[in-house]
């Protein structure tokens, strides 16, 4: 009879135990979707930023590129110009 009581009280006891460690399981899991929903939103926004930031950078730097390709023209063609003015 002995040896009977303690084997029901090792299966209660891993019972308990794999329902407590179930319990566990949920709540990190639950968690862990908490955390994905919530910081995925953040994450998009975020990235929406950078984009809009990252196309107004490259239109920032069109212009640059632009202003200088006109100064070097210009430079330029005053350079051709003074050269062919002293060599007449």
């Amino acid at each position: 009879m002995k040896q009977g009581e303690e084997i029901a009280k090792i299966e209660q006891a891993f019972e308990s135990h794999t329902k407590l460690d179930d319990e566990r399981f949920t709540a990190i899991q639950n968690t862990l979707n908490l955390i994905k929903e919530n910081h995925l939103a953040h994450i998009e926004k975020s990235l929406n930023n950078i984009e809009n930031d990252f196309i107004k950078v490259k239109t920032n730097q069109e212009w640059q590129l632009k202003f200088f390709w006109i100064i070097a023209t210009g430079v330029l063609g005053a350079l051709v110009t003074a050269i062919s003015t002293l060599l007449k």
